[in-house]
């Protein structure tokens, strides 16, 4: 049972108050109490506020000043004992410091992008203060059940074993001779070795059709993930390619029916068409609304309103170059619409580890991903959520060399050395829903 805990807040700016209330919602989730506002002091168990003798401070006036942009962001945060917070006149803003990070009012502010158009890593908040690695917001949602833990009785919180969520993104299904026959003889040619016969035959199957193998490979890991599939064709924005492959080809139908069968999840993977997202779910009733777009190009701004209309999931709030979290946030959250000024509807599930960032972004060999890998997830072992991302073609032989195996690597780590929890969209949805 929910722990009801009265508060008492100072007239504020209305989008202050809204910010606090929202921040609110999140901490009521994840501690497991209820916040009941009220208009009198003597009633409240906890107060908030700009005044000295208030339980906890809150400093509007520099809220104000980032929605006016009269104030740079990372500027607003200064270290205090190895932690950025925001701070007026000595005195620490947990709840504002919280609300500026998970709503991720950074993206709403910059006008940064990428050569893809995406919030680029480069420049943002995770970059100055931590490389993404930490969850800042985690750390202030403690503090602040601390400090309410000091002025009422409420138990000590035990974090459970940390969620995690499986994904791959199905880009390419055609048979890849001639990368595969690229990467052999570079590999090969000079070594004119044994092993470059014995895995000849390899050159001569599609690798890609790989569906089965990942559902057995997780079958022995007694775990489930979620399939991504793409139902365009050809460019779209910047040129980027979609699917290489039909989303009713008799291949696709029939992995779709295995996936289904294993208790695996099918779901939409949003093209870089210039196409509503609503128009790419329509007609397949086998993908769940349940959304990551392809690329990862996703805008909050842009497509939060589209979003909020046609999906109750979307896993695609992450950094491409750099693992780790978005927003400094371990758990998935309803993202905030700054135009309304109130929270989205649907539950944002972030992207936190992708192979592409370890083998392109960052130019890993496998085993230097799975060093790093390992430190992240062992470093968020407890009481977080996290998403991971193998496409299908890192379990292609050649190019990819060690990848498929690394996945595999992973899963020995979390689900048999750890006791790591799988879960999928429909326990994601009965544990981390608020709105």
């Amino acid at each position: 049972m929910n722990r009801d805990i009265r508060y008492y807040l100072d007239d504020l700016d209305p989008k202050a108050t809204a910010a606090i209330v929202y921040v609110l919602d999140h901490i009521a989730r994840d501690y497991k109490v209820s916040f009941q506002r009220t208009d009198f002091k003597e009633n409240a168990d906890i107060t908030m506020g700009e005044g000295e003798e208030d339980d906890f401070f809150i400093a509007s006036n520099k809220l104000s000043a980032i929605i006016d942009q009269d104030l740079d962001l990372k500027e607003l945060f200064k270290i205090q004992n190895g932690v950025p917070l925001i701070s007026n006149k000595g005195k620490v803003d947990y709840l504002l410091s919280a609300f500026v990070l998970l709503s991720g009012i950074q993206e709403w502010i910059s006008k940064k992008k990428d050569k893809w158009g995406r919030f680029p890593y480069e420049g943002s908040f995770q970059e100055k203060f931590g490389q993404a690695q930490v969850a800042w917001v985690d750390l202030y949602f403690e503090n602040i059940y601390e400090t309410l833990k000091s002025k009422i009785n409420l138990p000590n919180v035990k974090k459970p074993p940390s969620n995690v969520v499986l994904t791959h993104d199905i880009d390419l299904l055609r048979w890849p001779i001639f990368q595969n026959g690229k990467h052999f003889l570079k590999k090969n040619l000079p070594s004119n070795s044994v092993e470059a016969l014995h895995n000849l035959p390899t050159l001569f199957r599609n690798t890609r059709k790989n569906i089965d193998n990942i559902l057995e490979l997780e079958r022995q890991f007694g775990v489930h993930s979620v399939f991504f599939w793409l139902t365009e064709k050809g460019r779209g924005k910047f040129g980027i390619k979609n699917a290489d492959y039909s989303i009713k080809s008799p291949y696709v139908m029939k992995a779709m029916e295995h996936i289904k069968q294993s208790e695996s999840v099918n779901a939409l993977h949003k093209s870089s068409k210039d196409k509503a997202l609503l128009k790419e779910l329509e007609g397949y009733s086998q993908l769940s609304p349940i959304n990551r777009y392809h690329f990862l190009l996703f805008d909050l701004l842009e497509n939060g309103p589209e979003l909020n209309r046609t999906v109750k999931q979307d896993y695609s709030y992450g950094f491409a170059e750099q693992p780790g979290f978005r927003n400094s946030y371990s758990l998935p959250f309803h993202p905030f619409d700054f135009d309304n000024w109130r929270p989205f509807q649907f539950l944002e599930v972030p992207l936190h580890i992708m192979d592409n960032t370890f083998h392109t972004y960052l130019g890993n060999s496998p085993k230097q991903a799975n060093e790093h890998i390992n430190e992240f997830m062992s470093r968020h072992k407890r009481g977080s959520c996290l998403s991971i991302l193998w496409h299908n073609e890192f379990f292609t032989p050649f190019r990819y060399a060690g990848w498929g195996q690394l996945y595999e690597q992973l899963l020995k780590f979390l689900f048999v050395e750890n006791d790591y929890n799988c879960i999928l969209p429909e326990g994601i949805e009965k544990k981390y829903r608020i709105y």
